[in-house]
């Protein structure tokens, strides 16, 4: 797919320009996932934790 839209769609400069955006917002999305996933680990051990401690602490 990309090869048709590099070579019948638009020229070598616009397809370079593409690829750049696609790959930014690419490592954007990413990155977002990975905090997401990064905070729900940290509130699953606070949870945890909140279990644990004996009551009245």
């Amino acid at each position: 797919m990309l090869t048709a839209l590099h070579s019948h769609l638009i020229g070598p400069a616009l397809f370079a320009a593409f690829c750049e955006a696609f790959t930014r917002e690419l490592n954007r999305i990413r990155l977002e996932g990975g905090a997401a996933i990064a905070a729900k680990h940290a509130e699953v051990d606070k949870l945890e934790r909140d279990i644990a401690a004996p009551p009245g602490q």
